[in-house]
């Protein structure tokens, strides 16, 4: 396969003309200009070209909860936001707190058209006795969290760090302080400090989810120039000033949507590398969870992670476009420990191609996932993602 007249998302504000692709049993063989193929051919002109995207906090729903998204339309969002590779939350029904459930959602998984880490339960069911790390580590788990809820024991805590340590285990923290209302209270900072003050002297792979408060970033920011090891997320509806266009219920998310001082915080947690990965936290809902009295928390969110990192950072001049993809590719696979696609030579290929130039408005009608509640919902943005590849086969295609 060819994919002529593409540009390099590297040279996206270049003039040079477009690159050819080739793509022989799944990776990149060849980049240059005129290149010749006998097979298919794809005619990209006026198309760019990015590597695909690691989404590390996903709710796929399935099993459980098949009426707010199942594993193939939470896989199909993904794919037509350039997502080749994903993380799933645990937060399932049964939950993935043993090696059965673990093997049976993995069984569910493995036809995807893209990769699907499963991650699993630090405690059954989230938030009972600790579940067996050793046996689901031997079983092919690597990923754990409790997602939806904190490691409320300290004992657990200091436990499961330790049993990450040199090991390529992560222990992703939800931090809520369970029972506070997080909107006065801010109890996510609290979690965080309690957390790293454990960690300093274990050293193990914690990793902050969905990192939303300025109080946040400056404890990480200590933590970081005191040497202890962590890892740390945000989400892109914490790094705009969200215009709230529609119901109040709409915008029910946790961590809730926050000042304008916390956005500015965490952007510069970006940009000084405090936060070194943005995931979308897809959590889809039916439009009948969100209009109700007490509205479930969450948006959907794969399909526009890309474009809302390139429109809301990117394009008004907060990050360069390295960074990007530092934040979304590069990062984001080395947490979940898979070599990040490039587009060279010699690397898998994982890529999807997009319009920089078009305009568009967000509207549910535009969204793939069966929830369509996000918080970018009539926002106007530039650029459209029109094809993925996953391992060199056309996955997705703008209809």
């Amino acid at each position: 396969m060819i994919i002529k007249n593409v540009k390099l998302i590297n040279e996206i504000n270049k003039a040079q003309s477009g690159y050819d692709i080739s793509i022989k049993n799944g990776i990149i063989e060849n980049i240059g200009h005129g290149l010749k193929d006998d097979g298919d051919v794809i005619d990209a002109k006026g198309l760019t070209v990015v590597p695909g995207i690691a989404d590390i906090h996903v709710h796929l729903r399935e099993p459980g909860f098949e009426y707010k998204e199942t594993i193939d339309s939470g896989v199909n969002a993904a794919i037509s936001g350039g997502i080749t590779t994903l993380c799933a939350m645990p937060n399932t029904v049964p939950c993935p707190d043993n090696v059965e459930h673990y093997l049976k959602i993995n069984e569910k998984l493995k036809n995807s058209p893209i990769k699907v880490i499963q991650s699993t339960a630090v405690n059954k069911n989230l938030s009972g006795k600790r579940t067996d790390w050793k046996n689901l580590f031997e079983n092919g788990s690597y990923i754990f969290t409790n997602d939806g809820l904190p490691i409320e024991s300290e004992m657990d805590l200091e436990d499961v760090l330790s049993f990450s340590k040199n090991k390529i285990i992560r222990i992703a923290e939800h931090p809520e302080f369970v029972g506070k209302d997080e909107i006065t209270y801010k109890g996510e900072a609290k979690i965080i400090r309690r957390d790293l003050e454990i960690n300093s002297n274990i050293g193990g792979n914690i990793h902050f989810q969905h990192v939303s408060l300025s109080e946040s970033i400056d404890v990480l920011e200590h933590a970081k120039n005191a040497k202890i090891k962590f890892t740390a997320e945000t989400c892109p509806h914490y790094i705009v000033n969200i215009k709230k266009t529609r119901k109040k219920s709409y915008y029910n998310v946790y961590p809730p949507l926050r000042s304008s001082d916390d956005v500015n915080s965490i952007i510069n947690g970006i940009k000084n590398g405090i936060i070194s990965i943005i995931s979308s936290d897809h959590a889809p809902h039916t439009m009948e969870e969100k209009e109700c009295q007490n509205p479930n928390r969450g948006f959907s969110g794969t399909e526009l992670l890309f474009l809302t990192v390139y429109n809301y950072l990117y394009l008004k001049k907060i990050i360069k476009i390295e960074k990007l993809i530092e934040l979304l590719v590069i990062n984001s696979h080395n947490f979940l420990n898979i070599t990040p696609p490039s587009i060279k030579p010699g690397f898998r290929a994982d890529f999807f191609l997009f319009d920089p130039e078009e305009e568009w408005i967000i509207e549910e009608k535009e969204l793939v996932s069966n929830g369509k509640n996000s918080a970018f919902l009539g926002d106007k943005i530039k650029g459209r993602i029109n094809m993925t590849f996953s391992d060199g086969k056309m996955i997705y295609r703008r209809k």
